[in-house]
C-alpha cells in the first residue's frame, strides 16, 4: 500500500495530468459499482498547487452523482489555488483534544473534523457546542450510514467529533 499511495503522490504533485488522463481516472471512478462518496486525501495531505489542480482537475469528470469530499490541514495553500473548489472541502484539525468551528475557517469550509483522546474534553466541547447553538456530530466511522462529510444537498455546518482510533480505554 506503501508504494502505491507514493506513487499516487508522484503522480499527482509532479505534473499537471493532462485532460485524456484526468478523464480515464474519473471513468475508473464513475464504474465503480455501488460507491456511495469518494475521499481525497483519506490517507496524505494536500503536497503542493500542483496536486489541489490535478484534484480538481479529476474532480470535474466525476459523475455529479458521486459527492466527492476533500480533508485537508492545509486549507490555505487549497483556497491560494483554487477559489471555488467542485468538492465539499473539510478542514481536518491537526490539534488533538481541541475542536473549531466552521465558521472561524474559510467560508469555503463546510465542516471541521476534530479528533480527541480524551472523552471527557471531547464531552465537554460538545456540550459548548450544542450550548453555543451549533450543530455537532460524534462520528461512528460508519461513513456509508451516515454521509454528513459526502452529502450533496445544502446543509448547517457543523463540528464533527471522532475518538482517536486506539479508542478511550
Amino acid at each position: 500500500m506503501r508504494a502505491a499511495l507514493n506513487r499516487n503522490a508522484e503522480e499527482l504533485s509532479e505534473r499537471v495530468i493532462s485532460p485524456d488522463d484526468c478523464k480515464e481516472i474519473a471513468n475508473k471512478i464513475n464504474r465503480k459499482k455501488n460507491i456511495v462518496g469518494l475521499r481525497f486525501n483519506s490517507i496524505g495531505e494536500l503536497i503542493n498547487e500542483i496536486h489541489i489542480s490535478n484534484l480538481q482537475n479529476i474532480a470535474y469528470y466525476v459523475s455529479p452523482k458521486i459527492p466527492i469530499t476533500l480533508w485537508t490541514k492545509r486549507p490555505l495553500l487549497l483556497f491560494k489555488v483554487l477559489k471555488v473548489p467542485t468538492f465539499k472541502v473539510i478542514y481536518s484539525n491537526p490539534a488533538i483534544n481541541q475542536f473549531v468551528f466552521p465558521t472561524d475557517c474559510d467560508d469555503r469550509i463546510q465542516h471541521t473534523f476534530n479528533v480527541y483522546d480524551n472523552p471527557e474534553k471531547m464531552q465537554e466541547a460538545i456540550n459548548f457546542v450544542r450550548l453555543c447553538g451549533r450543530k455537532c456530530i460524534e462520528c461512528s466511522g460508519s461513513c456509508k450510514d451516515c454521509m454528513v462529510c459526502y452529502s450533496t444537498t445544502e446543509q448547517e455546518r457543523c463540528v464533527i467529533f471522532e475518538r482517536t482510533k486506539r479508542r478511550f480505554k
